[in-house]
């Protein structure tokens, strides 16, 4: 019980704590596995993951990509060029209509 709520006051002081970390023109904020974010305006890189791998935002230049994991995933570059993917088939139904028995029976 004492181990359980000393790790949501450490929890809790990180969260309010935690500053973004910046080296020259870089930013850093990570608290990964829910956030990461990082971003060099030399290069005009910028890229965002929430939750772990499950959501993807990066973009340098003109080349974007975002990903909701392990749905879908969309890239973009300079040149307009686009790839678009989705890893979930939804399963098709199909029906096919069945003959009406009559099972009454005649004495």
């Amino acid at each position: 019980m004492l181990r359980g709520r000393l790790f949501y006051i450490v929890l809790v002081l990180v969260l309010c704590f935690a500053a973004p970390s910046r080296a020259g023109d870089a930013t850093v904020f990570s608290l990964w596995p829910v956030v990461d974010y990082r971003a060099d305006e030399i290069s005009n890189y910028r890229s965002l993951h929430l939750l772990g791998p499950l959501f993807k935002y990066e973009a340098k230049d003109d080349e974007t990509e975002y990903a909701l994991r392990p749905f879908f995933y969309h890239a973009t570059d300079a040149s307009g060029m686009s790839q678009t993917e989705s890893f979930i088939r939804w399963p098709s139904i199909a029906v096919s209509p069945m003959p009406i028995t009559s099972t009454s029976s005649t004495s």
